[in-house]
């Protein structure tokens, strides 16, 4: 499947709305969440992605994981190196659920990354008993 239109938008921007995206969440929410976001940017070397990369991995931590403990926030962290940008979201486990991978959710983003960046990223996602966490790794 091609794409018409390749749309991208800055790193930095996505981020931007990223980090308004889970606080609108937070203010909306019954409960206290809490996350602890981290990113660099590379001003001399802009990095492009395509529209909504970076959401549904945060999706998921909000919506499935455990994240109302202070001592135990979600965690995003995105380093900007040269031509590749690495994304880490975690959140405490959700007990009540048998898989937070094996949802519609990540398997919809799973089928986006192939189309999107093909040959071009990696999605690694662990989970123990307390942890659960992506690690996804986008090159340009």
């Amino acid at each position: 499947m091609k794409l018409k239109r390749k749309l991208r938008y800055l790193y930095k921007e996505e981020l931007d709305r990223l980090q308004r995206f889970v606080e609108l969440f937070a203010g909306s929410s019954p409960q206290p969440i809490f996350t602890k976001m981290q990113y660099t940017v590379d001003d001399e070397k802009p990095f492009f992605i395509h529209p909504f990369t970076l959401y549904p991995l945060v999706q998921n931590a909000l919506h499935n994981g455990y994240n109302t403990m202070q001592k135990l926030p979600m965690k995003v962290r995105v380093t900007q190196e040269g031509n590749t940008l690495k994304m880490e979201v975690s959140n405490r486990v959700n007990h009540y659920l048998e898989s937070q991978e094996n949802i519609p959710l990540i398997d919809y983003y799973k089928s986006r990354l192939k189309v999107l960046y093909p040959e071009k990223h990696n999605l690694f996602i662990n989970s123990n008993s307390n942890l659960f966490k992506c690690t996804l790794i986008v090159t340009k």
